[in-house]
């Protein structure tokens, strides 16, 4: 495994530090770009190495994990600098876990694999120091032997990971946990603020329903 290439990463905010730790523990060799260069010289010191570009980094690294912030932005990267940079029919291995639009990336993954480039999506549920000590729960979408080929990368970066299905399936099963996370937020608030009244008045029974009301056009 000595000649195997750097893991590029390509977003090094607080997720793309996660993973830049979770990478440098598990052995990978790490090469990063982002457009600050502050977060440039976070990841060196990590222990991570750095890129002049996302296109070189791209020439230089296989796979490589997106942790940028939108669905626009992973559209760019991988369309504007990604594929130009590789050429058609690379082969090569994109990991997207930024949390995007399920029908966008979706439509992404159909476009880049007619041009030879294969992409997974790898939404993560936790927060980055859940990420960062091995509690983060990786939601894949995408082509079963893509996945198999990353297995060595995806175990890195999580401890556990769930093929979902197609690519699009893992946004939407973000989306869905997401979703009974803050349902059970919400129970819980509820229980919490209720359990500080102990009679209820005819007042403070409007306010409770009000609440509640209130609540549910939230949701």
């Amino acid at each position: 495994m000595t000649d195997r290439k750097p893991v590029g990463l390509i977003g090094i905010g607080l997720l793309g530090q996660a993973f830049a730790h979770r990478l440098l523990a598990a052995g990978f060799a790490v090469v990063g770009f982002d457009v600050d260069p502050a977060k440039n010289a976070k990841l060196a010191q990590l222990g991570g190495g750095g890129a002049a570009s996302a296109a070189e980094l791209a020439r230089r690294c296989d796979p490589v994990v997106l942790a940028v912030f939108s669905t626009d932005q992973v559209e760019h990267v991988v369309e504007r600098e990604l594929l130009p940079a590789l050429g058609e029919g690379s082969g090569n291995i994109v990991l997207c876990a930024s949390t995007c639009d399920p029908d966008r990336i979706a439509a992404l993954g159909g476009r880049v694999a007619m041009r030879g480039l294969q992409l997974l999506e790898t939404p993560v549920s936790g927060a980055s120091g859940q990420i960062s000590r091995g509690e983060g729960v990786g939601l894949i979408g995408g082509d079963a032997e893509i996945v198999r080929a990353a297995e060595p990368v995806l175990r890195a970066l999580f401890a556990s990971y769930f093929h979902i299905g197609k690519i699009g399936d893992g946004g939407r099963a973000k989306l869905a946990v997401n979703l009974i996370l803050g349902l059970n937020r919400l129970a819980l608030a509820e229980g919490s603020w209720t359990s500080r009244v102990p009679r209820w008045s005819a007042t403070s029974s409007r306010q409770r329903a009000a609440s509640l009301s209130t609540s549910r056009m939230c949701i």
